[in-house]
């Protein structure tokens, strides 16, 4: 490997060989060139490293926690990286090991500080993204390190409702042992209703059976019941009855449940309700009336049946 004039690169000594790295710009050239010996490995690798940090913002330690080479975020962080650097979108390290499920990652970064907290333009703290990527091994990792459970944060809110939305019923149930609030507030306003609406029916005989309050108001759907009516889960339209349910409740855009029923159509769940005893001239809701959404909607059986029980 000549430079010039018959000058060998490896006759150079290493601070030389430093002040070339310096001046080669791409780190894919640098890292090209460490791999053609021993020696240039182990002067430039360091180098490398350091660069990195420098000029990049610790971009490798990012990169590494992704992929889950344990051993590259190790070193970038024994050169000085520090473990809580962002990317553009201000995604940390441990979200980027806890997102692809690198269990070996996560213990290294816990153990060099990484904050629990941080959260990136699109993803939570990092509880609340081992409960939505379904990651049950992160979550108990994260709460034997005294990571929160209640903290709230991120686009679910807390933990317990990032996990009732991705439909991981185990991680609902883990987090309800270590102490989750199963009222506390999220995205929405009820665990519960978020249950409803994405039709989970396992989750939602867990949250009752862990005392969440089955008439808890949503500010957009109401209750649960009224976000199940509207959002056509009949099967668990009939769990929350038979946990006696308020049939009746008001609140949310639609009024009641037999008005969210007649309105979005669901001919099935609205017969279910007047069954159950559901009342036809309570007002309130978008439309004012049960009649009124079921005219609307435009389903003429479902006016008949409205209409059938108003006399």
């Amino acid at each position: 490997m000549l430079l010039a004039d018959n000058i060998m690169l490896l006759d150079l000594p290493n601070e030389l060989l430093l002040a070339v790295a310096q001046h080669i710009q791409r780190a894919s050239d640098i890292n090209s060139l460490s791999q053609a010996t021993k020696q240039l490995h182990a002067v430039l690798s360091p180098f490398l490293y350091r660069d990195n940090i420098r000029r990049h913002g610790a971009s490798a330690l990012i990169w590494a926690a992704s992929y889950g080479y344990d051993r590259t975020v190790e070193l970038m962080i024994s050169y000085g990286a520090d473990v809580n650097t962002r990317d553009k979108y201000g995604v940390t390290a441990i979200i980027e090991a806890i997102r692809h499920g690198h269990t070996n990652v996560v213990q290294l970064l816990l153990k060099n500080r990484a904050d629990l907290y941080a959260e990136g333009q699109f993803y939570g703290p990092a509880l609340h993204e081992a409960a939505r990527e379904g990651y049950e091994d992160l979550v108990q990792l994260l709460l034997d390190n005294k990571a929160k459970v209640n903290h709230q944060g991120g686009e679910h809110g807390s933990a317990l409702q990032a996990a009732v939305y991705a439909g991981w019923t185990d991680i609902v149930q883990l987090l309800l042992d270590n102490g989750a609030n199963v009222s506390a507030p999220g995205y929405y306003d009820s665990a519960l209703v978020l249950a409803a609406v994405v039709g989970y029916e396992d989750i939602v005989r867990v949250l009752l059976a862990n005392g969440v309050d089955i008439n808890a108001q949503d500010e957009t759907y109401g209750t649960a019941l009224q976000a199940a009516a509207c959002e056509g889960q009949g099967k668990i339209v009939q769990i929350l009855l038979d946990r006696n349910a308020d049939i009746n409740a008001c609140g949310g855009y639609y009024g009641t449940a037999l008005q969210a029923a007649c309105a979005e159509g669901h001919m099935d769940i609205a017969k279910i309700l007047l069954e159950k005893g559901a009342k036809v001239f309570l007002e309130g809701g978008e439309y004012g009336t049960v009649l009124a959404a079921a005219i609307n909607n435009g389903n003429e059986e479902i006016v008949q049946l409205v209409r059938g029980h108003m006399s």
